[in-house]
């Protein structure tokens, strides 16, 4: 049984680890941690119909993912977005939440293994909060390890196969569940082979992949397809991929403007020794 902290010492320990919680100033208004946890504690009290018990883990990126056990015993995971309005480019509105929480829902109602939800979109503090059962089972895998690897793109083939057959709407698929998206196979396979390997909850591992891992895991995701990609399809994927790295690469110049010599294990590294060469491997 996952180990059960203190709520305001799990908050102010991620707290710590920022310069400014841009995140926790967006959806809760405040960076105080009993503050926080004091907001926290009366949703589930008002919306689980039990008080908190104490935290399993907490992690804010993009959105905030609170791990807690209630007092009732149940174990779950609410994640706060901030408000649609903080990063238009991101899909935190009520109708892509409600999106993502029915095609989840159809998922796990077939066996695939993702969460399954528990309340949809609700109102907290400044954003919108879901709620989803907390699975801890297995071990956790490192991206870098090509049997892992196989699993990640095997399981993310079936995602994509499964989805295909989805007659809900979509009109606005994937590790993060709140950056599934209808787009093309092609660019979500790219999107995820420049990052699969990215792990920050194993500390001391490298991130970021080589380009051989890259085409290491385009490969395992066409022999889970079943059938390789095209000349075109390829061009589009490693297309996305690169421009995912670059992405990448421009967010790390920003903090460090001046910087020239990059680190191996870094995007700016990646683009420069290995942008052009996925590029041309994109031809084969």
């Amino acid at each position: 049984m996952p180990t059960v902290y203190d709520p305001i010492k799990t908050l102010q320990k991620e707290l710590e680890t920022w310069g400014t919680p841009f995140v926790e100033l967006d959806c809760f208004g405040t960076d105080c941690a009993a503050r926080i946890a004091d907001t926290m504690n009366e949703f589930c009290r008002a919306h689980l119909g039990s008080k908190l018990r104490g935290y399993l883990f907490y992690g804010s990126s993009v959105g905030s993912t609170h791990g807690v056990r209630l007092e009732d015993g149940r174990d779950v995971v609410i994640k706060v977005r901030p408000p649609a309005k903080t990063n238009p480019y991101l899909s935190f509105d009520r109708t892509s939440l409600e999106s993502i929480y029915r095609v989840m829902k159809w998922l796990a109602e077939r066996g695939y293994p993702c969460p399954k939800l528990i309340l949809g979109p609700t109102p907290l503090a400044k954003g919108l909060a879901t709620v989803e059962e907390f699975l801890d089972l297995g071990q956790r895998g490192n991206g870098f390890n090509a049997n892992c690897r196989r699993v990640i793109a095997s399981g993310f083939a079936e995602l994509v196969r499964l989805l295909q057959s989805f007659k809900g709407e979509v009109s606005f698929a994937t590790y993060d569940w709140d950056s599934l998206a209808f787009r093309p196979e092609t660019e979500l396979v790219g999107i995820s082979a420049h990052g699969f390997t990215a792990d920050w909850a194993l500390e001391g591992f490298r991130r970021i992949p080589t380009a051989d891992d890259i085409r290491a895991y385009v490969a395992d995701y066409e022999a889970a397809r079943g059938q390789p990609f095209s000349k075109s399809e390829r061009r589009s994927l490693f297309a996305m991929c690169v421009y995912c790295i670059a992405y990448g690469a421009r967010c790390a110049h920003s903090l460090e403007p001046d910087k020239i010599d990059w680190e191996e294990n870094t995007w700016p590294y990646l683009l420069e020794t290995e942008g052009e060469a996925l590029l041309r491997g994109a031809q084969l």
